[in-house]
């Protein structure tokens, strides 16, 4: 014995269809249905998302305190290059001084000399 079953009608509506149920009234339409199925099928990758989120805004906020301690890192240290380097300066000035001075003073006693030599 065969037992009729009623099939859902579909009317067309203007965004979709309505579906109308066993009862005769209208069920959900087409458009309600993907829009359910479409969160259900978004939230799982939104989810899914939350992790590597949180690694790229760690890493952001990871990016941003490194670069404020390097700043002051960075002109502590620049400051102290600027003052050996100064030092540095004096030394050679210190060093160089005594050497330029002897080689001035044996190039004008030569010079000297050589002038003497050639008056005779």
């Amino acid at each position: 014995m065969k037992i009729a079953t009623r099939q859902p009608v579909c009317a067309p509506a203007p965004f979709g269809y309505n579906v109308i149920g066993d009862d005769g009234r209208h069920a959900m339409t087409l458009g309600d249905a993907r829009d359910i199925s479409l969160i259900i099928l978004i939230i799982p990758a939104l989810i899914c998302l939350i992790v590597p989120a949180a690694i790229v805004f760690g890493a952001l906020w990871a990016t941003l305190r490194v670069r404020a301690w390097l700043r002051s890192s960075l002109r502590r240290t620049r400051e102290g290059v600027r003052r050996f380097g100064e030092g540095t300066d004096k030394a050679s000035l210190a060093l160089a001084r005594p050497i330029v001075f002897g080689e001035t003073q044996s190039a004008k006693w030569r010079a000297r000399w050589r002038a003497l030599r050639q008056e005779r």
